[in-house]
């Protein structure tokens, strides 16, 4: 892929990180834009990047995002797409279907990202359609759809509708019971401060296998969607993203990532020329990563969230290696920025082995191979080639002149 347009790619997928590190035992207070670190992070709050930042995410470029992300337009498209009542959707909505092929039922949780450029806010009104105010950050916040968060049983599907621009994070979490608004967690993967529809800013309590998009009209600048499977929060659902046949334009546009673009991350089976996903860390995941419940295993850590609980845990060797796992400044391993970036330091964090070729400026043997940094971050590459986000692993896809792409998430697929 062109560096150029890698450099889009990324920065348009918000990929960055805030910096702060947040325990995985609760629920975790986040801006909801894509976490795309290659490392397994220590923290789920994320942020639009910003020039400069020596943020986890080892594999975006310092430059600012482009407006185009956050356009407020209503897309004159008129589309034949109907929602479960068979009504006709908005002109310019896009459809996006749940399917749970799990054994067990699942709550599905979605966050909006907080729009670029950033817009500042008291309440709800001094935002644009389709956006809150996020109390935390007091910032106009693309708008979940279905409060948030809802129920979804084993082999059900669930449709919603989003607008033609948006973007945010979905996930499902496992083993609820007793929602509150207490904030007492009622989830044993996924929890968003113990509530069934996630507040604006409240995403999941690690492990939770991300679905991320940032979806722009093909009449706007850009106008393409990014999207991504993450396992940068840790995996606790196998997840797939399809665009949906028929909704997108079959030729790849100019500067596009054509084996990835309108493809399937988090894909099992029948990926064309992508590898499949085994998904097996229900057998692969070291013992010490595993999120335990009653002796069972419920997900898959990354050594970042391991080491935000347990700072001196001796396995990880977290308090000489935790800045390494995080790609954070100011550690012990004086980490300097993502090894894909130009003029890379030595201290650089990231460009693993798998990485495309000509796309590393540097490299760190601390980081690399047999390190344990990226020996933990291969547990979940090795699971899902086409996940856990890297130059690898954003996909891009247009959607047609009189109609939007809509998508499929698909839970054990």
């Amino acid at each position: 892929m062109h560096r150029l347009a890698l450099a889009l790619v990324l920065t348009l997928t918000a990929c960055g990180d805030s910096g702060e590190t947040t325990a995985s035992t609760g629920p975790v207070n986040t801006t909801g834009g894509p976490s795309t670190s290659i490392t397994g992070s220590t923290t789920a709050t994320t942020a639009t990047p910003t020039t400069g930042s020596t943020s986890e995410d080892t594999s975006t470029s310092n430059t600012e995002p482009t407006d185009a992300t956050t356009t407020n337009s209503t897309t004159d498209i008129t589309t034949d797409i109907t929602d479960t009542t068979g009504a006709p959707l908005p002109p310019g909505a896009r459809r996006f279907r749940f399917i749970n092929h799990c054994t067990q039922t699942i709550w599905v949780a979605s966050i909006g990202n907080p729009v670029a450029p950033k817009v500042d806010c008291d309440n709800d009104d001094a935002c644009a359609a389709d956006q809150v105010c996020n109390p935390g950050n007091k910032l106009c916040t693309w708008q979940a759809p279905d409060g948030g968060g809802w129920e979804l049983p084993a082999n059900a599907t669930h449709d919603t509708q989003l607008p033609p621009a948006w973007g945010g994070r979905f996930w499902g979490r496992t083993g609820c019971q007793g929602f509150n608004d207490d904030g007492v967690p009622a989830c044993q993967t996924g929890d968003c401060g113990g509530h069934l529809g996630c507040p604006a800013g409240v995403g999941g309590s690690p492990p939770a296998t991300l679905a991320e998009f940032t979806l722009i009209p093909p009449d706007q600048p850009v106008g393409v969607d990014f999207y991504d499977v993450s396992a940068v929060d840790g995996t606790n659902l196998a997840v797939r993203i399809t665009a949906v046949a028929g909704t997108f334009t079959a030729e790849p546009p100019p500067g596009a990532n054509v084996p990835y673009y309108c493809q399937s991350p988090g894909c099992t089976e029948d990926c064309g020329t992508l590898d499949p996903c085994p998904w097996n860390l229900d057998t692969t995941c070291p013992p010490e990563l595993q999120q335990l419940v009653d002796n069972q295993q419920v997900g898959c850590r990354s050594a970042g969230q391991v080491c935000a609980i347990d700072p001196n845990n001796p396995v990880l060797a977290c308090a000489t290696t935790n800045d390494l796992y995080g790609c954070t400044g100011g550690g012990p391993n004086d980490v300097v920025g993502s090894c894909y970036s130009n003029n890379a330091a030595p201290t650089c964090c990231g460009c693993p082995s798998w990485s495309p070729d000509g796309e590393c400026n540097n490299t760190n043997p601390k980081w690399q191979l047999p390190s344990a940094p990226e020996k933990y971050a291969k547990v979940f590459k090795d699971a899902c080639p086409t996940a856990y986000n890297d130059p690898t692993s954003t996909f891009t896809c247009q959607g047609l002149p009189d109609r939007n792409v809509d998508y499929d998430i698909t839970f054990c697929p």
